[in-house]
């Protein structure tokens, strides 16, 4: 067992730990939020190219127009 104080970490020191940790944990949580925010834009973007692109297909297919042909082509 402990035989003394001495076996015991100094509670400043363990509440030093714990803030540290804390500020950690909220600078991993801050990263997270960040980088959902940026996932959810990055798939809206990408819809709305994927809408884009399907609807030049529409109207190439239904224009038969040659400038549209590259969307046909992606």
């Amino acid at each position: 067992g402990f035989s003394n104080l001495a076996d015991f970490a100094d509670p400043a020191t363990l509440q030093q730990q714990v803030d540290e940790r804390d500020a950690e944990i909220k600078t991993l949580q801050k990263t997270i939020a960040d980088k959902d925010a940026k996932f959810v834009t990055l798939q809206g973007i990408t819809a709305k190219h994927f809408e884009q692109l399907q609807e030049s297909v529409r109207l190439f297919n239904s224009t038969g127009d040659l400038a549209l042909r590259h969307a046909q082509a992606m």
